[in-house]
């Protein structure tokens, strides 16, 4: 086994095997920092899959939903301060289809939109929504 070449790294070229065996070292930083790429990595993929197989109203509400991951987000309580034009860019839909996909959700008893932010009432519904 070649020990002077650990992987690939984005750019195409070869990565130091001692470069590459530091980043796997057990220390806290690093262990934080895989931990937290590997969460954004997954939440990324899991968006790619929403906006292929689900319908707006699904969409919006995984996409709230993923914003309260508890190792991205510790201290997060359930009301978000954002705006509708920005679930709706989090969505990849416009402002007045999450408007209306905002009211779907509100009836079903999901979420409470109010001025300049939403509040969850059901989490795991909205996280399981559209299945």
């Amino acid at each position: 086994m070649d020990r002077r070449c650990h992987g690939s790294g984005p750019d195409g070229h070869r990565i130091p095997w001692r470069q590459g065996h530091q980043l796997c070292r057990p220390d806290g930083r690093n262990r934080f920092l895989v931990g937290q790429l590997n969460e954004r990595l997954g939440q990324f993929i899991a968006l790619i899959e929403y906006g292929r197989t689900l319908d707006a109203t699904a969409r919006l509400a995984r996409c709230i939903a993923s914003l309260f991951n508890p190792i991205l987000y510790p201290d997060l309580t359930r009301h978000l301060e954002i705006t509708q034009e920005e679930i709706g860019a989090l969505s990849g839909i416009s402002r007045q289809n999450a408007n209306q996909c905002l009211k779907k959700l509100e009836k079903q008893g999901l979420l409470r939109p109010e001025y300049g932010g939403v509040t969850v009432i059901d989490l795991e519904r909205l996280r399981n929504y559209g299945e």
